[in-house]
């Protein structure tokens, strides 16, 4: 099935006029394919973000922000881990296109009634609402986008 497509790719690219094969090949040969295979997640690690110093708050405060965050929020589940999983961005803005509230992208492990298996949310930790707000805790809401549930064993 492959070589079929490959045909009739060529064929479709044989009956342009030459005009159009010649700016698709400069246009093709233009393509920095150096910037693609460098694109890989090399910021992340099994801990963790690892921030630059140009990036606001230290992992391990961050992670400790969140997780008396869902601490508190949650009392009666056990927080086993929480881990960044990403870099600020912006949750709310005013009408002038100005952030008005910051979130910040984690993983939290939290154990719940089934033994040994714990649930894990990717969730995003908010801060609070306003003009100039800092990309700092305390968090003030959240917002969870997916879980799942893994074994506890799986955590590092």
């Amino acid at each position: 099935m492959s070589k079929d497509n490959d045909y009739q790719n060529v064929r479709r690219f044989a009956r342009l006029p030459i005009s159009y094969r010649v700016q698709y090949k400069e246009l093709y040969n233009r393509i920095d394919t150096s910037s693609l295979r460098s694109s890989k997640l090399k910021n992340f690690s099994p801990g963790g973000l690892q921030f630059s110093s140009s990036k606001p708050g230290k992992p391990a405060d961050l992670v400790a922000a969140a997780q008396k965050y869902f601490t508190a929020t949650y009392p009666k589940e056990k927080v086993l881990q929480v881990t960044v999983a990403g870099n600020w961005f912006v949750a709310k803005q005013n009408i002038f296109g100005q952030p008005i509230q910051w979130g910040l992208p984690i993983y939290c492990a939290s154990q719940q009634s089934e033994p040994g298996i714990c649930r894990v949310f990717k969730s995003s930790v908010l801060t609070g609402t306003g003009l100039g707000i800092a990309k700092a805790p305390p968090f003030t809401d959240h917002w969870t986008s997916d879980s799942y549930r893994m074994l506890n064993s799986n955590l590092k």
